[in-house]
């Protein structure tokens, strides 16, 4: 999955992901505060990312920092999901994270 938000470009790779900017080199990023697979990651914008679900954790979410390349706990989703749809909604300069479809 690769997705692109405000100029950052998210590559996930096993346990890491690579934070890229057009025209700079891949930076590795911190593995995921827990072991988990089918899960997403979306650029929030050029700061914040967001990593949600995923096998195991299917209510989790994670943001990650990117400039201090640190992980927090995002927000319990109503319904687990993994292998699931992201988009980003800007509504009066507020990112909303959509998570939709997925398995559970």
């Amino acid at each position: 999955m690769s997705n692109s938000n405000d100029n950052v470009t998210l590559l996930p790779v096993p346990a890491n992901s690579y934070f890229v900017r057009p025209g700079e080199t891949p930076v590795p990023g911190e593995p995921l505060p827990v072991a988990t697979s089918e899960n997403k990651l979306i650029a929030i914008n050029g700061t914040f990312a967001m990593c949600i679900g995923g096998v195991g954790v299917e209510s989790n979410t994670y943001y990650y920092d990117i400039p201090s390349q640190t992980w927090s706990d995002g927000p319990t989703m109503i319904a687990g999901d993994y292998s699931m749809t992201l988009g980003v909604i800007r509504k009066e300069g507020i990112a909303h994270v959509i998570a939709v479809g997925g398995k559970h």
